[in-house]
């Protein structure tokens, strides 16, 4: 395979297909509906290539038959290269595609081979990638090549019947602004330590970012609009003890209100007291008494994950890394 940098009207063709295919597998994965699928879709092709071709980090390329004499063109490969931890440089996969013709002759493994090669010459000492679960070929191609989950996607529909309840009996209470202010470092971590195992961020372009996000989502701390935050109490939140905090945003979509969960967390030393299956019940409790047709958070480990899993979520898009050595 050759990667040739796309001229310009290779990617404006290319660029509707990209944007498109985005959205697609947005709504197949349960993640949105059409309409704000495709305004998604749309909105970070604009961000991430607000110069086009010229933007700072961002490679795009024609992947071509090197052993024809044509060089024709068989996909299209864009990854973006930034600072990563420690100042070494990661590389992201943005979109990677192989065309109609070409589909199903192992190029997509070329083409992804290719852009690790790239990727080294280029400085990176790792590799990431977004494979939507529902798109069993992409995840399967992954597997093979060594990417490994460093983070996953998980949603759970609230139109069904709720699970039994926990053997402790968790109570949310809305916070106030001293629990607020006693939670703000907790919710600060449980930010950013998404974010990176996301690949959103470099930790070092965490530095700050998690008080000044906060502050602009969480405007008016607790009582902010679109925001539900709450003290969890192992009983009636008058005589109980407080063993966690939950926080979640809410989305109003076309097809309902959903929720997002930011963080969701128990004191440590009650982790195994079935605190936190108390906890989450009780969120998804009161988010059915709000409406809410569907529940969808992010974790970063394998124990979290298999606890979700348990309580009725499902792994809908996934986030892998692969060193580059």
């Amino acid at each position: 395979m050759r990667l040739d940098p796309m001229t310009g009207s290779e990617l404006a063709a290319w660029g509707r297909r990209s944007v498109a295919g985005f959205a697609e597998h947005q709504v197949a994965a349960g993640l949105l509906p059409p309409s704000e699928a495709a305004e998604l879709a749309r909105s970070v092709f604009a961000h991430e290539l607000p110069d086009g071709r010229a933007t700072a980090g961002q490679h795009l390329w024609t992947v071509r038959d090197a052993s024809a004499v044509s060089g024709e063109a068989v996909g299209h490969l864009w990854l973006r290269v930034r600072p990563g931890a420690d100042e070494a440089v990661e590389a992201y996969v943005m979109d990677v595609d192989v065309e109609e013709p070409w589909r199903g002759r192992g190029i997509a493994t070329a083409v992804l081979r290719a852009g690790q090669d790239a990727a080294r010459r280029l400085g990176a000492g790792v590799l990431r990638l977004q494979v939507f679960t529902h798109n069993l070929p992409a995840v399967r191609l992954y597997d093979r090549l060594g990417y490994q989950v460093v983070a996953s996607t998980m949603t759970k529909l609230l139109d069904g019947t709720p699970p039994g309840r926990s053997p402790v009996d968790v109570q949310l209470r809305d916070m106030t602004q001293d629990e607020y202010a006693a939670s703000r470092v907790h919710l600060e971590a449980g930010y950013v330590a998404g974010l990176v195992a996301a690949g959103a961020v470099s930790p070092e372009e965490t530095a700050g970012r998690a008080g000044r996000d906060l502050d602009r989502m969480l405007l008016d701390g607790p009582a902010t609009s679109g925001h539900r935050l709450w003290t969890a109490y192992d009983g009636p939140g008058a005589t109980g003890r407080p063993v966690g905090h939950a926080w979640v945003a809410l989305r109003h979509r076309s097809d309902g209100v959903h929720a997002f969960g930011y963080d969701l967390q128990v004191r440590p030393e009650l982790r195994r007291a079935g605190t936190g299956r108390g906890l989450v019940l009780a969120a998804e409790e009161e988010l059915r008494r709000l409406g809410v047709r569907s529940a969808e958070l992010s974790v970063s480990d394998a124990g979290a994950q298999a606890f979700y899993e348990r309580l009725g979520f499902e792994v809908t898009a996934q986030t892998r890394a692969k060193a580059l050595r």
